[in-house]
C-alpha cells in the first residue's frame, strides 16, 4: 500500500533483533536504524517489553519523525505497558475506546481509536455456494466449546475449527473458504476473564521474554498486583479482527456485544448481536430459516466493512490525522 503511494515502509522486525542481540538488547540496534533511516513516521506496534523509558529518551533525541504507538490490547495492557510509554509519542493508535481519556491524559497530543480492519487482499468472499449453516473458526476453549455443543444439541450443525477443535485450524485461504461458504459465522467474543489453576498460576508465574535466558518459567512475584489488575481487566469485550474478516467475505455474523462494535456495525441491520446461549440458539434457527433477510444483512455488513473498514482506509485516516497524509506521489 505504501509502495503504490511512492513511500517507503522500513520493517525493524524486533523478533529477529532479539534473536540475534540477546535479550533486553533490542535499544541499540532500533536507535541505530532510526538514525540511518531519518523516518517522517516512526510507529511501534508489538514488543514495548524490550524497551523502556530510558531506551526512548535517548531514541527520541535521535529521531524528527512524528512518532506513533499502536496498541490493539490496551483494555488489559495500559495499566501496565502502554501509559509508561506514551508519553514519548507523538500519538496513539488503541482499539479500547476505553483507553483514549488514558492517554489524553497524559498528554499525548493526538489519540485515534481504530482498528486494523481487514486486508481485503486476503479476505474476500468467493462465489463458493453457502453448503455451511454455521461455521465458527479460532482457537477453542472451554467457554466457546460450550457454546457450539450447546447449538450441536439444539439441532444446529456447526463446522469448528481452529486449534484444539478436532477438525485443526485452516490456511488463510481456506479460512476465507469456509467464510464465504456460511450462511452464518459466529464471532464468539467472550471475556478473556476465567477461573482456573492456570489463570491463578499466572498472578504468580510468567513465561519468559524472546531472548530471555534460564527456565522458561519464571517467577514473578514482584509483579503480583499488576498481574491481577490484568487478569480482571479481561473482563472487557474487544472488538477483534474477526469482525471485519466476516462481513469481508460476504457473510452473516453474529457476535456478543463488545466496546465500540455497535458503532462500527448498527444491530440487526448490518450484524447480529446476542446475549446470552437461549437468545444466540434462537437467533441462529431464525435466521437460518429466513434466507432473505439473513443475506440482507449479511450484504449491509459486507457494504459498511468495504465502506469504512477496510485496512488501507483505516491507514489512511490514521495518517491523515498525524499530519502526514499518504497521498500518491508521483515517481
Amino acid at each position: 500500500m505504501f509502495k503504490e503511494r511512492g513511500h517507503t515502509l522500513v520493517p525493524f522486525w524486533i523478533d529477529e533483533v532479539v534473536l540475534k542481540c540477546g535479550y533486553g538488547k533490542a535499544a541499540a540496534p532500533l536507535r541505530a536504524a532510526i538514525e540511518k533511516e531519518n523516518p517522517d513516521v516512526f510507529i511501534l506496534c508489538g514488543g514495548e517489553e524490550h524497551f523502556n523509558t530510558a531506551d526512548f529518551t535517548r531514541i527520541r533525541r535521535a529521531s524528527n519523525a512524528v512518532w506513533l504507538y499502536w496498541c490493539g490490547d490496551d483494555g488489559w495492557r495500559f495499566d501496565s505497558v502502554s501509559y509508561r510509554l506514551a508519553p514519548y509519542f507523538s500519538a496513539a493508535v488503541t482499539g479500547y475506546s476505553g483507553a483514549v481519556p488514558k492517554y489524553r491524559a497524559l498528554g499525548v497530543p493526538i489519540v485515534i481509536n481504530s482498528h486494523f480492519g481487514v486486508d481485503v487482499a486476503r479476505c474476500k468472499k468467493t462465489d463458493e455456494a453457502k453448503n455451511i449453516d454455521v461455521s465458527f473458526v479460532g482457537t477453542w476453549n472451554p467457554q466457546r466449546g460450550r457454546i457450539v455443543n450447546a447449538l450441536r444439541t439444539a439441532g444446529v450443525a456447526v463446522e469448528a475449527y481452529g486449534n484444539g477443535w478436532p477438525s485443526g485450524g485452516l490456511s488463510q485461504d481456506s479460512m476465507v473458504s469456509v467464510f464465504s461458504r456460511s450462511k452464518i459465522s459466529l464471532s464468539l467474543n467472550q471475556k478473556s476473564f476465567y477461573f482456573s489453576p492456570r489463570s491463578i498460576a499466572r498472578l504468580f508465574f510468567r513465561r519468559a521474554s524472546l531472548g530471555e535466558v534460564g527456565s522458561r518459567i519464571k517467577f514473578d512475584f514482584l509483579h503480583f498486583f499488576a498481574n491481577a489488575r490484568e487478569w480482571w481487566q479481561k473482563n472487557i469485550l474487544f472488538v477483534k479482527g474477526r469482525h471485519f474478516e466476516i462481513p469481508a467475505c460476504g457473510t452473516m455474523q453474529i457476535s456478543e456485544d463488545g466496546d465500540v462494535l455497535t458503532k462500527r456495525y448498527a444491530p440487526d441491520k448490518e450484524i447480529i448481536i446476542y446475549s446470552g446461549m437461549d437468545d444466540l440458539v434462537r437467533k441462529v434457527k431464525y435466521y437460518l430459516a429466513h434466507d432473505d433477510e439473513r443475506e440482507a444483512i449479511a450484504k449491509a455488513g459486507y457494504e459498511r466493512t468495504m465502506r469504512e473498514h477496510t485496512f488501507e482506509k483505516n491507514m489512511e485516516d490514521i495518517f491523515k490525522a498525524i499530519g502526514k497524509p499518504l497521498d500518491r506521489i508521483s515517481a
